[in-house]
């Protein structure tokens, strides 16, 4: 028994070793933290209001991502800015994904449709991408960044 824990526990340090992994925690980390901060915001204030707090909350979430992923890999990638950019778009997806489905099962409505989930794109590339930048400037990976 002890022997199949030890080989469970390699193979989740291996998985959780490489570079993808690391950047889908990061997406992970970015995604939770917004459906937490877009939940409490629900039970404090009306629904209309929370449509105009979500590019702010994603933005910063967004940035949050992009960020994290440079910080755990540094120089795993060699287009930094684009696994960034990358790291922020699949964090939108997946945040919207799932606030909708919490939506749609407790509330009844979708929060979110398409012209919002275009804008909220937009703002979390741009604003994963700056927090993508910022990092490369901050461990000065600029040399190395293409």
């Amino acid at each position: 028994m002890l022997y199949a824990i030890e080989i469970c526990s390699r193979f989740i340090m291996k998985i959780g070793s490489t570079r993808f992994s690391k950047m889908l925690m990061s997406v992970l980390a970015g995604s939770i933290g917004t459906i937490i901060l877009t939940v409490f915001l629900t039970g404090m204030s009306f629904q209309a209001t929370i449509g105009n707090l979500l590019p702010v909350l994603i933005g910063f979430n967004a940035a949050l991502s992009g960020y994290m992923v440079l910080e755990k890999t540094r120089k795993a990638f060699k287009y930094k800015r684009l696994a960034a950019t990358c790291t922020g778009a699949l964090m939108v997806s997946v945040t919207v994904y799932l606030l909708n489905i919490l939506f749609i099962r407790g509330a009844g409505f979708y929060l979110i449709d398409l012209g919002e989930f275009i804008t909220l794109f937009g703002v979390g590339v741009v604003t994963s991408l700056l927090g993508g930048m910022l990092a490369i400037k901050y461990f000065k990976l600029a040399a190395d960044a293409a």
